[in-house]
This record gives C-alpha cells, structure tokens and sequence, in this order.
C-alpha cells in the first residue's frame, strides 16, 4: 500500500481557506471530509472568539438612561428601574409629582441635566416602601443637580418622610436642595458606610 504525506499550502473548502495545514493521502482512502470538517470547526471557533473579544468591552459599559417628558423615560423613577448596577440616570428639568421609588442598583448614579434649574421630584404627600421619597438600599449611591419636597407619610407610621432615605453604604449627595418634607435625609447607620453632603 502506497502511502505519503503532502503539505497543503492553500486549501479552500466550501469558501474556507485553511493555510499550512498537513493532511495525509493514503491511496484508496480519501481524507478530505475529514480535513473539510477540522477546518470549518476552527473557523467556527475564531469567529466565536473574535465575537467574544469585541462584545466584551460593551457589555461591561455603564450605560446612560435619560428621563424627561421627551424622553423614553417620562419619570425618574421609570428610568431607575431600568437601570443596571453602574449606571447613570440623568433627568431633565422639570417637576415630577408622587415620582417616588425604592432603588436596589449598587454604583448608581441620578442626575439632574442641569445644576441651575434642578428637576422637582414632588413626592406629593407620599413614601416609598412608607419610608421616603427615593428609598437607596444599594451601594455607592449618588444623587446631584436635583430638588426635592413633599415627602410625607402618616403619624401612625412614623410621620417621618423623608427625602432620601439611604439604607446602603456609602452615599453623595451633590448640589441638591431639600425642602418641605418631613425630612430631609435619613440614614441607616451603616457601619462603616462613607457619607458626602
């Protein structure tokens, strides 16, 4: 039986091109299936890889979420609950009544768009979880450019509304006014936890 080995400088299969690839011909047996086969699989696996390599460096990307009258969002809160760990929610100005929510997302960050005309979260005599307005129990949590009133909840329950309640660790509040609720900011006593007004 005669046998040898041959050097496949270019091999093309079904439109796939495998260089430099050694193949053996025995005569009466045909190995090309075999090679065809070896050669889409490793084609499979670069494209797979290359995916992998360019989706990567998005998928880890904190995103933007808008909210406002214009916006896909129309509330803060609607955007909020959207929102991934890492992320910045930033809001037109504007007011937004009985706009009220807890929020889970540890890294987040809510903006006001503006730092001179602030957007107007009114809770309108209402709480979150009957604690406050935005009720944080993730960490790392960051409000700016944003004013806030009408946190209210009954006195059989405490009658301590209160703006922002920070229940996780550590916490920013920038450039933010606080009026006419009940509180302004209550705290979880967080041990540990770092506090920036």
């Amino acid at each position: 039986m005669c046998h040898r080995q041959i050097f496949l400088s270019h091999e093309k299969s079904g439109g796939t091109a495998c260089m430099g690839r050694r193949a053996s011909e025995t005569s009466g047996i045909d190995n090309r299936g075999a090679s065809n086969y070896r050669c889409r699989t490793m084609k499979n696996l670069w494209i797979l890889f290359v995916c992998v390599v360019l989706a990567c460096p998005f998928s880890l990307q904190a995103a933007t979420l808008q909210a406002g009258p214009t916006r896909k969002y129309k509330t803060p809160c609607a955007a909020i609950a959207a929102a991934h760990d890492g992320d910045v929610v930033l809001i037109d100005s504007g007011t937004y009544t009985g706009d009220v929510c807890a929020i889970q997302q540890n890294d987040l960050t809510v903006r006001g768009v503006s730092a001179t005309n602030r957007p107007v979260i009114n809770a309108n005599h209402t709480a979150a979880d009957k604690l406050g307005t935005w009720v944080s129990r993730g960490r790392n949590f960051t409000v700016e450019n944003v004013e806030m009133e009408g946190s209210w909840k009954p006195q059989s329950i405490g009658g301590n509304g209160a703006a922002l309640r920070e229940l996780g660790k550590n916490w920013t509040v920038r450039n933010c006014y606080l009026h006419d609720n009940q509180n302004g900011i209550l705290e979880g006593n967080v041990v540990g936890s770092k506090i920036l007004i």
